[in-house]
C-alpha cells in the first residue's frame, strides 16, 4: 500500500504560485541590496516599486527556462506582459 496520496492539480498550482511568490521576494531583495535601493525593471530599466513587481523569467518557461532563482528577474507587470515569451526585447 502506498504511504502517500496524489495531490490535486489545483493544489499543485497553488503550491507552485506560493513558491514563485517567495522567489520573487527573494530576487527583489537581492536586486535591492545590489543596486543600493533601486530595483531596475528587466525590460525597461526603470525602478520597480515592491508592490508593482512581478517575477520575470529571463529565459521564458515556454522556451525551456526554469523557475530557478538564476532565471528570474523583476519587471513591471505591463512590461512582463508586453515581452511575452521573447528571449530578447521584442520591438
Amino acid at each position: 500500500m502506498r504511504a502517500y496520496k496524489r495531490i490535486s492539480v489545483n493544489l499543485r498550482k497553488r503550491l507552485d504560485r506560493s513558491v514563485l511568490q517567495r522567489r520573487r521576494e527573494t530576487v527583489y531583495r537581492m536586486l535591492y541590496k545590489k543596486n543600493a535601493g533601486k530595483v531596475p525593471c528587466f525590460v525597461c530599466g526603470k525602478h520597480v516599486p515592491k508592490d508593482k513587481a512581478t517575477a520575470e523569467h529571463i529565459l521564458p518557461r515556454s522556451r525551456g527556462g526554469t523557475d530557478g532563482i538564476s532565471n528570474l528577474s523583476i519587471s513591471h507587470h505591463a512590461c512582463n506582459v508586453a515581452r511575452g515569451n521573447c528571449v530578447e526585447a521584442c520591438a
